[in-house]
């Protein structure tokens, strides 16, 4: 898996490098180790090694929820490619996995 790609593109309404600090994704497992490129509301994480290639996870920081109670939209673009750019797989049922804020967020601009 090393050199393999993944990526995906946060919902419009999701902030990235929210309230002015960047977004940095890190491997749950401490023996993982990958590349996370942030551009815009898309991710690209490259592998670099998995202690578990059956199990891939991650965390990010400094992301905002939607600015209201309504349902994001979904998720989109999520791909695995080689390190050739080949695809290997798209999950083609978008869009998915809305996010939804159960918090009346407070007012940034008015």
């Amino acid at each position: 898996m090393s050199g393999d790609i993944f990526k995906f593109s946060f919902p419009t309404q999701i902030v990235v490098n929210a309230r002015g600090r960047t977004t940095v994704c890190t491997p749950l497992n401490p023996r993982d180790s990958y590349v996370c490129g942030i551009s815009g509301n898309d991710i690209t994480i490259t592998i670099i090694n998995l202690s578990n290639p059956n199990n891939f996870s991650w965390q990010m920081t400094n992301i905002g929820n939607p600015g209201s109670v309504a349902p994001s939209s979904g998720f989109y673009n999520i791909k695995f490619f080689t390190p050739q750019g080949y695809l290997v797989s798209e999950f083609k049922n978008e869009p998915t996995a809305a996010v939804t804020n159960t918090i009346p967020a407070n007012l940034t601009t008015y």
